[in-house]
């Protein structure tokens, strides 16, 4: 039970309901990909870093954002926000 395993197309099947909790910012990083194979990587990483943060914090997926640092020695990291 402490482990959940979901595909990619299993996500991808289910992206609809599954940005409509995703940021506005999130939102537009998941269109700006031009390659449907690009979308469907970002969003199953995005989705299990949701869920792993959900499941550690107890927050709502709804009121996590998974962010990226843009300067730094961490650039380009995701981070939990």
């Amino acid at each position: 039970e402490d482990v959940v395993a979901v595909s990619i197309p299993e996500v991808w099947e289910s992206r609809h309901r599954m940005i409509e909790s995703f940021t506005p910012e999130e939102q537009a990083t998941f269109h700006g990909f031009k390659v449907d194979k690009r979308r469907q990587d970002w969003l199953a990483g995005r989705i299990a870093a949701k869920w792993a943060v959900e499941r550690a914090t107890g927050l709502p997926m709804t009121r996590i954002e998974i962010r990226v640092d843009t300067v730094g020695p961490t650039r380009g990291r995701p981070y939990a926000a």
